[in-house]
């Protein structure tokens, strides 16, 4: 589970940062999911929620990087600490992208844990 960042400083209390995050879309698109960016408040999924535009799966990648210089500066560590990197992409019902995030996390503060369910191969 990703945590939810209030927008702070980032550092000690916020161990991650979001290099960038951005919406895979023409502008047409953007304007139906998204029309009001600033109107989002804490969480992008109840947004989209409300607006019937919720995704319904996402990819997720997680990595192990060393920080470089900028990334260990924003997240008070030296360069060359062990960090995590992880890119979501989520998709709505029809397919179409929905959201890009892009994060990084200091290694000695994340634990990620991912429960698998396997369902009955007969559809049981």
């Amino acid at each position: 589970m990703v945590p939810a960042h209030d927008g702070g400083p980032q550092g000690r209390n916020h161990p991650f940062h979001q290099k960038h995050k951005s919406r895979h879309a023409d502008a047409a698109a953007k304007a139906r999911i998204l029309p009001d960016p600033e109107a989002v408040g804490a969480s992008l999924y109840a947004h989209l929620d409300r607006s019937g535009n919720r995704p319904v799966r996402a990819i997720q990648r997680i990595r192990a990087v060393s920080l470089g210089e900028t990334d260990a500066e924003l997240l008070e560590v030296a360069p060359g600490v062990a960090s995590l990197h992880i890119e979501r992409t989520s998709y709505l019902a029809s397919g179409r992208v929905v959201e890009f995030t892009r994060s990084i996390y200091r290694g000695d503060t994340y634990d990620f844990v991912a429960e698998l369910r396997l369902g009955d191969p007969r559809g049981r």
